[in-house]
């Protein structure tokens, strides 16, 4: 059901119908966000899905395979004991993105006039980890593009969070001759975030 749904959503929902079908899912999405990418709503599918046979919480960035929380007092602590003590990733997080670590390094990034891309982004955040990759081979694929991550966490850097109005993660903003350029990116959308980038390095 595609009613009030863009042209360029049906396309790519209609391309890749048979992957709801294996999932003997009809797809609608008259309550989905627009924008909402086919990988986004395929994970969401099979989480909602997972969750009906086996009775477990399904983290914000599972696959099938990966680790799911009982949804019990006791059994669900022993699921966020795991976490802690497994690596966090942080080290292969984003690695060829250049970190903003000031205001003053805000600032200076989006004065130098270069075209910037900026991924406010917050460590705990699965969809932040989850595109990173991606954003990496962006920054091989444009290197006219100079690319940074914001942690929004960082005390140095939340209240000039708050002050830029990003709210949902991750957030892709673009500069180009000392302001912004584009509308933001938000969320796990690989083609939105391509097609801005590649509208940057124009």
């Amino acid at each position: 059901d595609f009613t009030f749904v863009c042209p360029t959503e049906i396309i790519a929902y209609s391309d890749r119908a048979k992957e709801f079908e294996a999932l003997n899912a009809q797809i609608t999405i008259n309550s989905l966000p627009i924008g909402r990418s086919v990988d986004e709503t395929l994970r969401l599918l099979q989480a909602i899905q997972y969750v009906k046979e086996h009775g477990e919480v399904c983290p914000a960035n599972w696959k099938p395979g990966a680790k799911t929380m009982v949804a019990d007092t006791d059994k669900s602590q022993d699921y966020f004991s795991q976490l802690a003590v497994e690596p966090s990733g942080e080290e292969s997080f984003s690695t060829l993105l250049t970190p903003i670590t000031s205001k003053r390094d805000y600032e200076a990034v989006v004065a130098s006039g270069d075209p910037v891309c900026i991924d406010f982004y917050a460590p705990w955040c699965g969809k932040c980890r989850q595109i990173a990759p991606y954003v990496d081979e962006l920054v091989a694929k444009h290197p006219g593009v100079k690319f940074y991550k914001f942690d929004t966490t960082s005390e140095q850097l939340e209240a000039l969070s708050g002050q830029l109005g990003v709210k949902g993660l991750p957030t892709f903003k673009f500069y180009k001759g000392g302001k912004e350029v584009h509308n933001p990116v938000i969320g796990y959308k690989k083609k939105p975030l391509a097609d801005a980038v590649a509208e940057l390095a124009a």
